[in-house]
């Protein structure tokens, strides 16, 4: 079985999230200036950030560009082939 289908749906938008979040940290954003960029409140952008709300992947293209980071990187390691 892949690594990818061993991870569950949690763990994957956990990771993402917390990639997202380490991201917008080094760009010096906040999380509602984040949150504005992707039309989404920022409550649901502290969701994506911990997990618990999943993610679009056009909403994940927006948030590299905003962070000018790849989007690849915010994925876990192996997720994108």
């Amino acid at each position: 079985m892949s690594a990818s289908k061993n991870r569950s749906y949690y763990s994957i938008n956990l990771e993402i999230g917390e990639r997202i979040r380490a991201a917008r940290n080094r760009a010096g954003l906040r999380l509602d200036e984040l949150a504005e960029v992707i039309s989404k409140s920022p409550i649901t952008m502290h969701g994506i950030e911990t997990g618990k709300v999943g993610i679009k992947a056009a909403h994940v293209a927006l948030i590299a560009l905003a962070l000018k980071c790849t989007v690849r990187s915010l994925f876990p390691k192996g997720m994108l082939r």
